[in-house]
C-alpha cells in the first residue's frame, strides 16, 4: 500500500558494502569501514557480555509476561513476592510451602490451610451469591409477585 511505501523511506539507508553499524543516534544507524582486523579487535571486546538467547516459541497459556523473558535466578522470596503479585495470596503461599527451607514450607503450607479454609466459609456467610438472578429478585425485591 502507498502508506507501508511511505514508511519504508522514512528509515535509515543501509550500511555500504564492508561496513559495520557503531551505534545509533538521532534514529540514524552510524557506519564504519573496517578492515578484518578492527572488526576482530571489536569482537574481542565484546566477548565478556553474555550470549542472549530468545525464545522462539512462547506458549498461549502463559500466566504473566514474566515467561517471555530469559530465565533468571530469583531467591525464594523473590518468587513469592511476584506470585503474590500476579496471582494473589495463596499462590504466594503455595510457592512458599514448595521451597527448600523446612520451617518456612511447614509454616505457609498451615498459612495455606487456614487461608483456604477460611475462603470456603465465604459461601455459608454469604449464601446469597450462589443465588441465580431470578433468585436475587424474589429475595430481596420489595415489590414481590408484580407480575401477577
Amino acid at each position: 500500500s502507498r502508506m507501508s511505501m511511505a514508511s519504508l523511506s522514512l528509515g535509515s539507508p543501509p550500511p555500504p558494502l564492508g561496513a559495520w553499524t557503531t551505534c545509533e543516534r538521532n534514529c540514524e544507524y552510524h557506519h564504519e569501514l573496517s578492515d578484518e582486523q578492527e572488526y576482530s579487535q571489536s569482537a574481542s571486546q565484546l566477548s565478556g557480555y553474555p550470549t542472549v538467547m530468545v525464545k522462539t516459541q512462547l506458549s498461549s497459556s502463559a500466566v504473566s509476561s514474566h515467561d517471555a523473558f530469559l530465565p533468571q535466578e530469583e531467591t525464594l522470596w523473590q518468587r513469592a513476592w511476584r506470585e503474590w503479585k500476579v496471582s494473589g495470596l495463596s499462590a504466594a503461599l503455595e510457592n512458599l510451602a514448595e521451597g527448600d527451607e523446612p520451617w518456612v514450607s511447614s509454616l505457609c503450607g498451615c498459612l495455606l490451610s487456614l487461608v483456604r479454609w477460611v475462603g470456603s466459609l465465604h459461601g455459608w456467610l454469604y449464601p446469597h451469591l450462589k443465588f441465580s438472578c431470578n433468585e436475587m429478585l424474589v429475595e430481596f425485591s420489595q415489590a414481590s409477585d408484580w407480575w401477577v
